[in-house]
């Protein structure tokens, strides 16, 4: 189960340097429900070097919850940036860049009864080239699941034409939360069901695991004495035909829901499911046409879209991102460069929804700065977690057509060979989690 996380918050801001424990019973705290930039309200300076806090305070009842059997994560869809992240006065990690979305597992920091969530978002100015706005501004997601569960993002959805029909390949990974937690795949199964743009069931199917072409992670063993917590000890996937489907394009963007959930095979029971719109369309680049997408040749009017919203602030606003997007429709406009970074789910979602194509990008800089605090100093460490997140929260998006692995780079002019290295990194990176390239690399 999943459930907006946005209200109740609270917030502070402090000079940088100041401590959780220097202010964590002071009064002060603003009431706030997100997402939500602190910048945009210091209009006489709004790249103003500062740490923002945010808590939240929560009951967790334990008629509701059991921690022996489920697990509770927290999602966050963009933190801006440099962020550590505390449950109950302990750290439970940390994520540096502002614009790739990141998880954690709670499960373990949390008590029942009474709980205390902090959030230090870390601002130093100058680190882009544009306004970013900060704090926690875009959405955040309780997630409440069993310990056996489908791993994030976790459900990998590609299509290939066959004339006029496609054949639709569901990639599966499913992991469990607890050590030692002894499941077999014997009695565990996959519901695939597959509705049209008009409700019509597609495909209603169910399987066995063993039904699937799946790997086992580790020594081929669910009780695997060395794994790692959430460690992935599944990972399957299965071809279905479907005859001639309403296809996706710029036109007429036909979306399909798929639902797959991961059941027992005995009691019906489902452990988790997941819902994901996905389309049909074929996506090819020919030397004297260009652009061909299911056959025909589109010529992009691209616009190339910052993450804010102007005086409203870099806060994700779903139908303010709407307007935005019906407006550039109305000019013309038929793809959007998420200039300089990964955008926010729901816009994906709205184009997705509106026929809009979506040139995805992660960086404005790799390894050489622009600017004194930005990513640049996190690159090398942190790079291949952000590529992770970055492609496997979008990959599944019919809209998607590129992904963008950096904007005015000055690395490979300062060294082409360390610049062919990076490239051929994010060409690796991408592949894994990308294989079946529903999307092109530019």
């Amino acid at each position: 189960m999943e459930r907006l996380f946005n209200s109740g918050w609270q917030f502070v801001k402090k000079a940088i340097g100041t401590k959780m424990e220097n202010h964590i019973n002071e009064t002060g705290w603003q009431d706030i429900d997100l997402p939500h930039d602190y910048l945009i309200y210091q209009v006489n300076d709004l790249y103003e070097t500062s740490i923002g806090w945010y808590r939240k305070k929560f009951f967790l009842d334990k008629e509701k919850y059991d921690l022996s059997t489920q697990q509770i994560a927290i999602r966050f869809d963009g933190v801006y940036m440099n962020s550590t992240f505390y449950v109950n006065n302990k750290k439970v990690g940390e994520w540096k860049y502002g614009y790739t979305a990141f998880e954690y597992d709670i499960t373990n920091f949390l008590n029942y009864g009474d709980n205390e969530l902090f959030m230090e978002v870390v601002y130093e100015c100058p680190n882009t080239r544009w306004y970013s706005g900060a704090g926690i501004y875009r959405d955040v997601t309780l997630i409440t699941r069993p310990h056996l569960h489908f791993s994030s993002e976790g459900i990998y959805v590609s299509t290939v034409e066959k004339d006029d029909d496609f054949i639709l390949s569901i990639n599966v990974e499913i992991e469990k939360s607890l050590k030692k937690m002894a499941y077999s795949p014997c009695g565990l199964g996959i519901d695939v069901l597959l509705k049209d743009t008009d409700g019509n069931i597609v495909i209603n199917e169910q399987y066995d695991l063993s039904e699937f072409d799946f790997e086992m992670e580790g020594a081929n063993s669910w009780a695997n004495e060395n794994e790692t917590e959430n460690e992935i000890v599944y990972s399957g996937s299965r071809d279905f035909f479907v005859a001639s489907p309403k296809r996706w394009d710029i036109y007429k963007p036909n979306l399909y829901e798929l639902k797959v959930s991961l059941v027992n095979l005995k009691t019906g029971e489902h452990f988790d499911e997941k819902i994901i719109k996905t389309g049909f369309k074929s996506v090819g680049f020919d030397t004297d046409l260009g652009l061909i997408i299911n056959g025909h040749k589109v010529k992009v009017h691209g616009s190339c879209e910052h993450h804010d919203l102007g005086c409203l602030g870099s806060a994700f606003n779903k139908e303010a991102m709407r307007i935005r997007m019906l407006h550039l429709q109305d000019m013309g406009v038929n793809a959007i460069r998420t200039a300089h970074n990964p955008a926010a789910r729901h816009l994906l979602d709205l184009a997705d929804e509106l026929g809009m194509l979506v040139m995805d990008e992660i960086l404005d800089m790799w390894e050489k700065p622009k600017t004194e605090y930005d990513y640049a100093r996190f690159f090398n460490t942190w790079i291949k977690k952000d590529i992770k997140s970055w492609i496997r929260r979008d990959r599944n998006h019919p809209s998607v057509f590129m992904w963008s692995i950096g904007n005015e780079i000055y690395d490979t002019h300062a060294s082409y060979e360390r610049g062919v290295e990076i490239i051929r990194m994010f060409k690796e990176e991408i592949s894994k989690y990308d294989p079946f390239e529903n999307a092109h690399i530019t």
